[in-house]
């Protein structure tokens, strides 16, 4: 959790995250059908008021955010673009970005 009291990085209602353990993962990165694309990370933030990342240095994974209901952004080298209900966005691994 993010010290600043607006800002929350986790500890939401209902939160779900599952991270894939780092086993499974490299076995995947082995294998030729599956090393491209898989899942390591996957979270649902139902009420996700005030969720806040900034990463200066980017993600090592490439990241998908998918608004489920309610609004966000996401602000990248390209600027800020709005995110509300049924959009998506993806983030390059990498890519230096900030989202809430």
């Amino acid at each position: 959790m993010v010290n600043d009291a607006t800002n929350k990085i986790e500890g939401f209602i209902n939160q779900r995250t599952i991270v894939m353990p780092v086993e499974i993962a490299n076995g995947l990165l082995l294998n030729r059908l599956t090393k491209l694309l898989f899942v390591t990370d996957i979270g649902y933030y139902q009420q996700a008021n005030n969720h806040y990342r900034d990463r200066p240095n980017g993600s090592e994974e490439h990241i998908l955010i998918y608004c489920v209901d309610g609004n966000g952004w996401v602000e990248t080298s390209e600027g800020r673009k709005q995110i509300s209900k049924n959009m998506y966005f993806s983030i390059p691994a990498f890519l230096p970005h900030t989202y809430g």
